[in-house]
């Protein structure tokens, strides 16, 4: 009799106390019942440790490591080395410590995976805000196999992706082949964001990945002030360089989408924090990503207008910002008015 595959949920923990049990009961309740956890305890100064191993004492299944504080990435990194020593795992699945999955989660990804003999398989998402105050989906994409140019597509919300649910290079919506990631590891940099670069590098390998049009990982987003947004604009514009550089190895029309990407996050970047980026160097695949079509004339006048104006460029969005939240609040507060009468 043939066993199910074996899946390792994957972990890391730093100062998640508030949220942990809550993620740890989603995964230990998953109708697939043949998987492990593993949580990397990232240096946590609450209770996260304790609470680890308070479930690895009726939990068999649980396997705790712990490091010096380190960050997500090298705390990942911790765990796919953990992982590529025991020859029985045959899925990996990223989870973040303040999330939650659907108690069909694993069956859904496994199943799909198995059916279609994919690498990959990324599934939907309800983003959730702080005190789980839950949000609408996106639409889905229609249940549909990708090929490596289409995964990347999805990666970086390339057309059709742009709005549809699953889009993005999130790790924790994907389950992955053991043997897809072997040797590949997380960009243990603090100041960029790294799961798209993890998941372009795996892309240079994949042959199929299969989409589940179902919203099966609650993604909880905490508070989030706007200093910590511009922060994340810049790591999130800094990751993308990385990925622009990484995706030489691709044909040009990878690299023209890529670049695409890297000037989406640019732009929010530089309107929050001025003279962070100078991009003029980029002109010439400005051009070419223009000339093969991936590039839109508005983002290409945009990054025209950028680099020969950069102050007045700054300036136009300061504004434009400032109306928009103006609009938001006037909104918010009509809205308030009628409800209260």
């Amino acid at each position: 009799m043939q066993t199910e595959p074996k899946v390792a949920f994957l972990i890391p923990v730093h100062n998640s106390a508030a949220h942990l049990s809550k993620c740890i009961n989603s995964l230990l309740t998953q109708s697939y019942r043949n998987f492990i956890i593993i949580a990397i305890d990232d240096g946590s100064s609450d209770e996260s440790l304790k609470i680890l191993q308070s479930y690895s004492k009726k939990y068999c299944n649980i396997k705790i490591l712990t490091q010096t504080n380190k960050g997500p990435s090298a705390a990942r990194n911790s765990g796919l080395k953990y992982i590529e020593n025991d020859a029985s795992i045959d899925y990996i699945s990223f989870i973040d410590s303040d999330d939650y999955i659907s108690s069909d989660f694993l069956e859904q990804h496994i199943q799909s995976l198995q059916q279609s003999e994919s690498d990959i398989s990324v599934c939907g998402y309800t983003y959730v805000r702080q005190q789980c105050d839950q949000h609408k989906t996106k639409p889905f994409a229609s249940l549909k196999i990708m090929d490596q140019f289409e995964f990347i597509c999805l990666i970086f919300g390339y057309y059709p992706w742009q709005t549809l649910n699953g889009a993005g290079g999130m790790v924790w919506k994907q389950v992955f082949r053991s043997n897809i990631v072997r040797g590949i590891r997380f960009l243990e940099d603090r100041d960029v964001v790294e799961d798209e670069l993890f998941c372009l590098e795996v892309a240079e390998r994949v042959r199929k990945v299969v989409y589940i049009p179902k919203a099966i990982y609650y993604y909880c987003q905490q508070s989030t002030s706007l200093s910590n947004k511009i922060e994340f604009n810049l790591k999130l514009a800094k990751g993308r360089e990385r990925c622009l550089q990484f995706s030489t190895k691709f044909p040009k029309e990878i690299e023209f989408i890529i670049f695409t990407a890297f000037l989406d996050a640019v732009f929010y970047a530089i309107k929050d924090k001025p003279n962070q980026y100078d991009i003029s160097h980029y002109e010439h695949l400005a051009y070419a990503s223009f000339n093969a079509k991936i590039l839109s004339l508005r983002k290409f006048l945009k990054f025209l207008f950028l680099i020969k104006f950069p102050n007045t460029f700054v300036n136009y969005y300061k504004i434009r910002t400032k109306f928009y939240y103006f609009k938001q609040k006037t909104k918010f507060l009509l809205n308030h008015s009628q409800n209260a009468n």
